[in-house]
């Protein structure tokens, strides 16, 4: 949260957080955390929302920013794949937030709206999700030429797979 208070956010935020809680999309003390089976849960959904709203505001002023993520996993994710089905989180975030986005009718904080939409683009035909961005490639939606992303994986297997 520490970006959220840099760039004056801090509030907006804690908003975030309030309104997804009051919606029943919780789950904030799952400390395990691995790219593809948490890809659309809950939590991803929630820092998704928090990203979004930082990036729109970085992205109102003229000046170059860089972007940096220090675990930015894959990028897209395929909900249908193999280890995003087995434990299913994708339904208990993602899946309930465009249900809820759909059900409010503008009702919800223009992050989570904006956030939606970046969602359906990349699932043209409004049928139901199967691809779910990751940070980075959410991020790719505000950055200008100016700007630069900076992006680690951390992980051993999921470095692999990105080489």
């Amino acid at each position: 949260m520490d970006a959220c208070s840099s760039c004056s956010e801090w509030q907006a935020g804690m908003d975030l957080m309030e309104e997804m809680v009051a919606a029943k999309i919780d789950c904030w003390s799952d400390p395990w955390y691995d790219h593809q089976v948490q890809a659309g849960s809950p939590l991803d959904c929630f820092k998704h929302s928090v990203l979004t709203c930082l990036l729109e505001h970085m992205a109102k002023d003229r000046s170059p920013f860089t972007y940096v993520d220090t675990h930015g996993g894959r990028g897209l994710y395929d909900l249908t794949s193999r280890e995003t089905s087995e434990f299913q989180n994708h339904l208990y975030g993602v899946s309930h937030m465009i249900e809820a986005a759909d059900a409010s009718q503008n009702h919800l904080p223009q992050p989570i709206v904006t956030y939606m939409s970046c969602l359906r683009r990349v699932n043209p035909g409004g049928s139901a999700l199967r691809y779910y961005l990751g940070s980075p490639a959410l991020a790719m939606q505000w950055l200008r030429p100016q700007d630069k992303a900076v992006v680690f994986e951390v992980s051993p297997p999921v470095h692999s797979v990105l080489q």
